[in-house]
C-alpha cells in the first residue's frame, strides 16, 4: 500500500489510474512515464504502459483502471491526505465515467481523508464532477506550467469542489496571474521547478513572483522545490521564499 511518498505535500499515494499520455510541455519529462518505463516496468499495475525509445521513456497509449486498488483508503485508518492518480490521470479520456464514479463513492465514504487530484484535462473533470458531484473532502487541482496553459483555470473555478488548487510544477516561465479572473477561485498554489534527468532550468525571479501574487490574493501557497537533478531540495531558494502553506 503506498500509504508514504516523497511528496511533500501529501501523505500518501493511491494508483486508481495508471498511464497516461502528453497533452502539453510539463509532459515532457514526466517522473510518472520514467518510471514505468524502467524500475515499474514488470509490475502488473504498469507492464506495457510504457518504454523506453532513442527518444527516451514514453508512454504506450494504454491505460489502466485498478480496481484491486479501491479499498486501500478504508483500510488506511488514520486521517491522510492522499494524492489520487500519481502515476496518471483520473480525468484522462480513456478513463470511464463508470469507473471514476466507484472512485468517487470511496472518496465519499472515507471523511477522515483528504483527496487530492491533480489533472491536465481540467474540462472533463469539470464536466464529470458537474454530472456526479464531488465530495467535499477532495480538493482539484490542474497543473499550469506556463503562462499559456493559465487558460486551465477557467474551467477549475467552474468545477464544484470546496478546495480548488493549481500545481505550477514543473515550473517552465513566468506566471503572471493578473488577467480575467486572476486568482478568484483558487485556494492553495503549489510551485516547483522540474527535477530529474534532463531537468529544465526554473528562474528563483519567477517563483519569487508566484509567492508576491499569492500574498496579495490572501493566497496560502507551498513552495515545492528548485530545479534540480533531485526532487524536493532548496537549492538557490532564500529562506524567505521556502514556504510550506495550506489552504485553510
Amino acid at each position: 500500500m503506498a500509504d508514504r511518498t516523497g511528496i511533500g505535500w501529501t501523505d500518501a499515494t493511491w494508483p486508481v489510474v495508471t498511464g497516461c499520455t502528453r497533452v502539453s510541455p510539463g509532459c515532457v519529462n514526466c517522473y510518472a512515464e520514467r518510471m514505468t518505463a524502467t524500475r515499474l516496468r514488470h509490475l502488473p499495475r504498469y507492464a506495457g504502459l510504457a518504454a523506453m525509445t532513442p527518444h527516451g521513456p514514453r508512454w504506450t497509449g494504454d491505460l489502466r483502471e485498478n480496481p484491486e486498488v479501491l479499498d486501500w483508503p478504508r483500510k488506511w485508518r488514520k486521517p491522510r491526505r492522499i494524492f489520487v492518480a500519481d502515476m496518471g490521470d483520473l480525468f484522462h479520456e480513456a478513463v470511464s465515467e463508470r469507473y471514476i464514479a466507484e472512485v468517487l463513492g470511496v472518496m465519499a465514504d472515507c471523511p477522515r481523508h483528504t483527496f487530492q487530484v491533480l489533472t491536465k484535462r481540467p474540462g472533463r473533470m469539470r464536466c464529470v464532477l458537474t454530472a456526479l458531484g464531488c465530495p467535499a473532502n477532495v480538493w482539484t487541482g490542474v497543473s499550469v506550467e506556463s503562462q499559456c496553459w493559465t487558460g486551465r483555470l477557467r474551467d477549475l473555478r467552474s468545477t464544484p469542489s470546496r478546495v480548488r488548487f493549481l500545481s505550477a510544477e514543473p515550473l517552465l516561465g513566468p506566471l503572471n496571474f493578473g488577467g480575467p479572473g486572476g486568482l478568484a477561485g483558487i485556494h492553495w498554489l503549489v510551485v516547483g521547478g522540474e527535477s530529474g534527468p534532463g531537468h529544465r532550468p526554473c528562474e528563483i525571479e519567477w517563483i519569487a513572483s508566484i509567492v508576491r501574487q499569492c500574498r496579495e490574493a490572501g493566497l496560502p501557497v507551498y513552495v515545492k522545490q528548485d530545479s534540480g537533478q533531485l526532487p524536493g531540495r532548496q537549492g538557490r531558494i532564500p529562506d524567505e521564499l521556502w514556504v510550506k502553506e495550506w489552504p485553510a
